[in-house]
């Protein structure tokens, strides 16, 4: 599972969302400063991190925690993006 300090590495939570810091190993263009993820059929935003896609709400929580979610995490104001 990844941790906290390792996603840190990568991204920062500013103004509600994930942003690159640091670009990623491997075959992507460059993304600092881009925002994390893209919204899916869901509402919700995943991106690709280290060959694993997330969930962006789930990794902010863990930035926050340093605790991974619980198999649910609900919104506060019920949007998802």
């Amino acid at each position: 599972m990844i941790s906290a300090k390792l996603v840190a590495e990568y991204l920062e939570y500013k103004d509600g969302h994930l942003w690159w810091v640091k670009r990623p190993p491997g075959p992507t263009k460059n993304i600092i400063g881009n925002r994390f993820g893209s919204v899916g059929k869901l509402g919700y935003i995943s991106g690709q991190l280290l060959g694993k896609i997330y969930k962006e709400h789930r990794l902010i929580w863990l930035l926050n925690t340093g605790k991974w979610p619980a198999d649910q995490l609900d919104h506060i104001n019920g949007v998802r993006d």
